[in-house]
């Protein structure tokens, strides 16, 4: 039954909020070094392109919903068997 509740609180937030559980990452170009009259500033950029970035990245885009990861949560904690065998 959790798992039902869960994809229902997922339709209702994908019908309320489309593309709402989709992460968004766009590549697109920075500014490095900005002059306005006296005033300069340079920025910190990244420009690895290794594949651990890449999934941090998407990671950090990923959408977080408590209600959902609430409701799944017995369903992902890890299963250690003979732990709790007596």
């Amino acid at each position: 039954m959790a798992i039902i509740n869960a994809s229902y609180e997922a339709a209702i937030l994908e019908l309320t909020n489309p593309g709402s559980l989709s992460p968004v990452v766009t590549g697109s170009s920075t500014v490095k070094r900005e002059k306005v009259r006296q005033l300069e500033v340079e920025y910190s950029t990244s420009t690895s392109t290794d594949i651990a970035d890449i999934a941090d990245i998407v990671a950090l885009a990923t959408p977080v919903v408590t209600a959902i990861e609430g409701r799944l949560w017995p369903f992902l904690v890890p299963c250690l068997p003979g732990v709790l065998v007596v």
